[in-house]
C-alpha cells in the first residue's frame, strides 16, 4: 500500500490513544499519542521527507518511542500496538471519548454493562433513563453526559489557545525550512482573533516573489496564506475573518461597485488596496468619497 500522509497517520495516533485509554494503560501514553497526532495534524511539509530526513524527534510532542510507531503507521498503515487493542474494543466505542467530562472508565461500563457502542445508542440510552440505577454511573452521569453531547457539538474540533499557538509556533518553524525566498509568517485565523477555543489553523506567509495570485495550501488542519508583500494584507484578512465577516465585506464592496478578493480591493481593474489590512477599508472609503464628489460636481 502506499505511504501514509501526515493527517491519515495522525488520525490513526488518535485512535491509538483512546484505545490506550479504554485498555486502562498508562493515561499519560494514551494523552502523548494524542498530542502527537496534534502536532501532525498542522505538518505543513511531506511527512515522508521529514522522516528521511530523521527530523520526527524535532516536532513537538514527539520523542524516540512515537517516532517509531509514526514511521511503521507512515509505512504500513497500521502497527502491531494497534491492532491487539483494535480486536478488544468496537470502533464506535471509541467516539463516546469525545464527550468532555466523561472518562475512559466510565466508557467502559457503559458499554460491558449496557452494551452501548456509539454515540446515537449512548443518547438513546440517557433519554430512556437506563444509566441512574448501574452502578458506576447513575443520575448525575446522565445529566452530565447530556450537557457533554451539546458541548461537543458546538467545540468540535477545537483546540484550546495555548495548544494552537505551539503548533502555529511550530508550523512557522518548518515554513522556514521549507519555502524559498520566505520573509515573515504571521498567525491568523481563530487564534489571531483570540477566541479560546481554535478550530482552525492558519498562517499567512510572505515570501520574495510570488508567480501567480496569492493561494491558500492545505496541509492536514493547517491552511497556509502564500502572498507577497504587495497583497500582504488582503491574505491577513482573508486568513483570520470569519466567513460571515468576509461575506459582509464582500457584499458591502459590491454594493459600490467593488470587488473583495485574494488579489485585493479592486475597482473595475484597479486595485485600491491590497498590502495593509486596515488599508483595504480605509481606501474603499476614500475612493467611494472621491467618485461621491465627482458625482456631485458633475
Amino acid at each position: 500500500m502506499a505511504a501514509l500522509d501526515a493527517a491519515a497517520v495522525a488520525a490513526l495516533l488518535i485512535e491509538l490513544g483512546r484505545r490506550t485509554a479504554l485498555a486502562g494503560d498508562n493515561y499519560f501514553r494514551a494523552k502523548a499519542y494524542q498530542r502527537a497526532a496534534d502536532t501532525l495534524s498542522a505538518l505543513v511539509e511531506p511527512l515522508d521527507r521529514v522522516i528521511a530526513e530523521n527530523r520526527l524527534c524535532q516536532l513537538p510532542g514527539i520523542g524516540e518511542a512515537i517516532a517509531d510507531i509514526v514511521t511503521k503507521l507512515h509505512n504500513t498503515g497500521t502497527h502491531p500496538l494497534l491492532e491487539k487493542l483494535r480486536r478488544e474494543v468496537p470502533e464506535g466505542v471509541l467516539g463516546m471519548l469525545s464527550i468532555p467530562g466523561l472518562k475512559p472508565e466510565k466508557v467502559n461500563i457503559l458499554h460491558r454493562k449496557l452494551g452501548i457502542t456509539d454515540l446515537d445508542t449512548l443518547e438513546a440510552a440517557v433519554r430512556e433513563d437506563q444509566l441512574k440505577n448501574v452502578k458506576g454511573l447513575g443520575a448525575a452521569i446522565q445529566r452530565k453526559i447530556l450537557d457533554g453531547l451539546k458541548i461537543r457539538e458546538h467545540a468540535r474540533g477545537g483546540r484550546h489557545l495555548h495548544r494552537a499557538d505551539e503548533l502555529a509556533r511550530s508550523a512557522a518553524e518548518t515554513l522556514q525550512r521549507s519555502v524559498p525566498g520566505l520573509i515573515r509568517t504571521v498567525t491568523a485565523g481563530d487564534l489571531r482573533r483570540g477566541g479560546e477555543l481554535v478550530s482552525n489553523l492558519a498562517l499567512v506567509a510572505e515570501v520574495e516573489r510570488l508567480s501567480g495570485p496569492p493561494r491558500v495550501i492545505t496541509c492536514g488542519e493547517m491552511s497556509v496564506y502564500l502572498t507577497d508583500a504587495r497583497r500582504f494584507g488582503v491574505s491577513l484578512l482573508f486568513a483570520t475573518g470569519s466567513s460571515k465577516h468576509l461575506e459582509a465585506l464582500q457584499r458591502w464592496a459590491a454594493d459600490r461597485g467593488m470587488s473583495l478578493t485574494l488579489e485585493g480591493l479592486r475597482r473595475g481593474r484597479k486595485i485600491i488596496a491590497a498590502d495593509t489590512e486596515s488599508g483595504n477599508l480605509r481606501n474603499a472609503r476614500a475612493a467611494i468619497h472621491r467618485t461621491g464628489a465627482a458625482r456631485r460636481a458633475g
